[in-house]
């Protein structure tokens, strides 16, 4: 009775031991396997060849290098909504417009830009780029859907766009000597980027403040905006402020015509009166000129 007791003891001992080694080796297994899709992808290099300059019409086209017209990159990559990887850089790099990354086998959306803000932008949401305190800057793009495979090159060269319009205020008479302060605030455009369109996201009051005022020069000040489309109307008023902070000064510019890669340059004595006038371009960025 002992001795098939014995055995039992040892059957089911047996029994429990291969249960428990099959556990874990299916566990083993698993993670081995986890592993192994973990390593599985490639280094990838990005590098900004040039940014386009292309004129609204197309009909001309320059590149210079990104150090010349941004200090900050800022690189991801999305598979659906969800960002998987980030990389950002400043002029201070010693590689600047060259990113690399190990990126696993796989579907990609690629988002590049390059700018001037104060910090890094925010690219939690490739529809919803924003930029530190809303504040924008000359902003180039890229944006594509890209394939990581066993095949795909080491290297891959991307060329950005540029995706804001400016308007520029060129003063010609002289900056009241009470005026310490000179505020543009404007209303049509965006301070937010939808990547995969290029185009803004939500409509924004938008503003700019500059001081350190020239009183005796001609003075240009300008500011940038998302376009909601290829072209759209403006609000811009200006607003002079005192040392105190006290408004001593305001004109108001109406349905003010803005274009991607455009600038609208409004030229004239602001202080006094002006006269209507006329419309130039160039071959980087285009420029529409109005004397007021």
């Amino acid at each position: 009775m002992k001795a098939k007791l014995m055995i039992g003891l040892v059957m089911g001992l047996m029994t429990m031991i291969g249960i428990i080694a099959c556990v874990n080796t299916i566990s083993m297994e698993d993670e081995t396997e986890i592993n192994v899709e973990g390593n599985d992808g490639k280094n990838i290099t990005f590098q900004i060849t040039a940014l386009e300059q292309i004129s609204v019409d197309a009909a001309t086209r320059a590149e210079v290098p990104i150090s010349e017209l941004c200090t900050n990159i800022n690189l991801a990559l999305y598979q659906g909504n969800s960002r998987v990887q980030k990389i950002d850089q400043d002029a201070d790099d010693n590689h600047f417009g060259t990113i690399s990354a190990r990126l696993p086998y796989g579907n990609y959306t690629l988002v590049c830009l390059a700018h001037s803000s104060e910090g890094n932008a925010t690219t939690t949401n490739l529809e919803k780029i924003t930029f530190p305190s809303s504040y924008i800057t000359d902003t180039f793009l890229y944006c594509a859907d890209i394939e990581v495979s066993e095949d795909s090159e080491t290297i891959q060269h991307i060329s950005l766009r540029r995706v804001v319009a400016k308007f520029e205020l060129d003063i010609t008479d002289n900056i009241p000597e009470e005026v310490t302060q000179l505020q543009i605030k404007y209303y049509g455009g965006s301070s937010s980027l939808n990547a995969r369109t290029g185009a803004g996201m939500t409509h924004s009051n938008q503003h700019e403040e500059f001081e350190n005022l020239s009183h005796n020069d001609e003075s240009i000040f300008g500011v940038y905006s998302f376009l909601f489309e290829e072209e759209g109307n403006f609000k811009f008023t200006i607003v002079a402020y005192d040392e105190e902070g006290e408004e001593v000064f305001s004109r108001v510019f109406e349905n003010v015509p803005m274009k991607r890669n455009n600038i609208t340059r409004y030229r004239g004595k602001l202080f006094g009166k002006g006269v209507n006038g006329t419309i130039t371009a160039d071959s980087t960025w285009t420029h529409t000129n109005h004397n007021f």
